[in-house]
């Protein structure tokens, strides 16, 4: 299944526990200490999933893309 993912930057800390757990997918923006996603669709992949349970500010967001 392809997903679109978002983050919420308001509960986003920054930890980039994503980006290592999914660097192609997640990177971490270091001017403002945050994480971006990736603008394109990508597959649903357990590593994704993963990464989406680690986030400790429960910020990322994804939703089927259509």
């Amino acid at each position: 299944m392809k997903i679109s993912i978002s983050i919420d930057d308001y509960r986003c800390k920054g930890c980039g526990a994503c980006a290592m757990e999914v660097p192609e997918v997640f990177k971490v923006n270091e001017e403002e200490d945050k994480i971006t996603a990736s603008d394109e669709p990508v597959i649903l992949t357990e590593d994704i999933e993963r990464a989406i349970s680690y986030c400790p500010g429960d910020c990322i967001e994804h939703e089927q893309y259509k």
